[in-house]
C-alpha cells in the first residue's frame, strides 16, 4: 500500500528568500517543523516536513532558472516567496507566479496558493497589504484559496503561521 503526502511546492525568484525558508525548516526545534531532506541544491530541493501530526512533500524550485516544472496532479500547494522590500522583484513575482499557474492550469486547479511576504524585518519592506495588491492577488487568483503571510525567513517569524493555515487547507 502506497500512502501519499500531499505535493507542496516551494517557488521564488533569486533572492526572494526561497533558501533561507527552506533553511529555516531545517533547524532543530524550528517552531515545531522538522524535515527530512531527499535531495537540496541550489536551485532544487526535495524535503518531507512533519508538523503537527501532518506530513507534507515538499519540492522547493527556484534561484536563477525559470519555473520549468515536471509536476504532478497531487500538487496540494503553492508556497511562493516573495522579497517585500524590492519592488522590482514582486512584479517579476507576480508576472512569473501568473504565467506558472497559466501553464500548469490542470496541474494545480486544485492547489491552494499561501504567498510568504519576506523581509518583513526591513525598513523598506512593503506592508502584507501592499504586497497582495502589488501581486494582485484578489482578482489574479480569483476562486482559489490564497493566504499571504509576513515573514522573516532569517529569524523564522511567520513561517509556522502560514503553514499552519496551508496545512488546514490541505
Amino acid at each position: 500500500m502506497w500512502i501519499l503526502e500531499p505535493q507542496v511546492l516551494v517557488v521564488g525568484i533569486e533572492g526572494s528568500g526561497r533558501y533561507t525558508f527552506e533553511q529555516q525548516l531545517n533547524l532543530p526545534g524550528g517552531g515545531g517543523i522538522t524535515t527530512k531532506s531527499i535531495l537540496t541544491t541550489s536551485s532544487f530541493g526535495c524535503d518531507i516536513i512533519d508538523q503537527d501530526n501532518i506530513t507534507l512533500s515538499l519540492s522547493v524550485y527556484g534561484g536563477n532558472h525559470s519555473m520549468i516544472w515536471h509536476g504532478n496532479s497531487g500538487t496540494a500547494s503553492v508556497v511562493c516567496v516573495v522579497d517585500s522590500s524590492d519592488e522590482a522583484k514582486i512584479e517579476l513575482t507576480k508576472v512569473t507566479l501568473g504565467r506558472f499557474f497559466e501553464r500548469y492550469e490542470k496541474l494545480l486547479r486544485k492547489a491552494v496558493l499561501l504567498v510568504m511576504a519576506n523581509k518583513q524585518d526591513r525598513l523598506d519592506a512593503l506592508s502584507v497589504t501592499e504586497v497582495k495588491e502589488r501581486l494582485e492577488l484578489e482578482t489574479r487568483f480569483k476562486g482559489r484559496r490564497w493566504h499571504i503571510q509576513g515573514t522573516n525567513a532569517v529569524s523564522g517569524l511567520g513561517i509556522k503561521e502560514g503553514l499552519d493555515w496551508m496545512a488546514r487547507q490541505i
